[in-house]
């Protein structure tokens, strides 16, 4: 088994009559330890440097696979359709922003860009001087976090709208700068930003010590926010690790409706949605391969009914 998947794939015609041989053998051989799920993997790596048209692939998957994977694709997009009509009227109006809105970032090559991701945030969190719907994303924000710190058992962060906050971008602190700082009356959180970049090892322990510099009686949450899958930092310093997609998800529902900062707000969405996730697609539902409808589904499916 070992010699074969080792063998270098010539055409698409011989990946994926490998594959063909492999989706129909009940029980593979092993050889030396070498399991199917490493042969798969080797084709794929191997598979992925052919190029094809797509029509001769797909007359390839029906001659040597399935037969009918019209009939199958047609299947699988009818059960996205199944699910889609399933969906709470706040469902639907998430899914309907993700189709209807362009992509803010992407057109300017700066999906990636973390610092224009840092401004953004602290836009849509400063109640203050920031977005209008800034309290309420700020809210859901916080709660996130309360969320993942009762899983880790860690002390609450709370806010309530019209308390006191003050939300800063890039704030200098005793040992450099902090993405966003979010001080609350008996909170002090700092939020560190990462998408593609990953932390020193001891940068986080630097950001602990000039937490504990400045938040006197306030209680110090250091949040780590990133994509989901991302390795985490390895640190004996407490974080809580947040991703994107939580933040996609709970700042959806406020993307809805009219209003040029509604339209901000689902423009920024779109961005994470479709440029840092590969949750959704451009243009509408239709359009969208099956992987793009189904991550779409299970987004907007946690979508709460409040």
């Amino acid at each position: 088994m070992s010699e074969v998947a080792s063998t270098p794939v010539q055409s698409m015609s011989d990946y994926v009559k490998r594959l063909a041989a492999l989706w129909t053998a009940r029980t593979p051989p092993l050889q030396q330890g070498f399991s199917l799920h490493d042969y798969v993997k080797e084709l794929a790596r191997l598979g992925a440097r052919v190029r094809i048209d797509e029509t001769e692939g797909l007359n390839l998957f029906r001659t040597h696979v399935m037969a009918k994977a019209d009939e199958l694709r047609a299947r699988m997009k009818q059960a996205n359709e199944t699910r889609r009509a399933a969906l709470s009227p706040p469902q639907r109006e998430a899914l309907r922003a993700l189709e209807v809105t362009p992509d803010l970032l992407g057109p300017m090559g700066e999906t990636r860009y973390e610092p224009i991701h840092t401004k953004l945030l602290t836009y849509h969190l400063d109640p203050t001087e920031g977005s209008e719907l800034a309290p309420k994303l700020l809210t859901a924000f916080i709660d996130l976090i309360a969320e993942a710190c009762r899983e880790r058992d860690l002390g609450e962060p709370m806010y309530s709208p019209g308390s006191k906050v003050t939300v800063e971008s890039e704030r200098r602190i005793s040992t450099g700068r902090v993405d966003v700082s979010i001080s609350l009356e008996d909170t002090l959180i700092f939020l560190e930003t990462k998408i593609d970049s990953g932390e020193g090892n001891e940068q986080l322990a630097r950001y602990r010590q000039a937490m504990d510099e400045i938040k006197s009686t306030q209680h110090g949450v250091l949040v780590y926010l990133t994509l989901p899958g991302a390795r985490l930092p390895k640190s004996d310093v407490e974080f809580v690790p947040l991703n994107f997609r939580d933040v996609l998800r709970v700042w959806l529902p406020f993307a809805t409706g009219d209003g040029g900062t509604v339209d901000y707000l689902a423009r920024y969405l779109k961005t994470i949605a479709m440029g840092l996730l590969r949750l959704c697609g451009d243009g509408g539902f239709e359009r969208w391969s099956f992987y793009e409808q189904r991550a779409a589904l299970d987004l907007v499916e946690a979508v709460r009914e409040s």
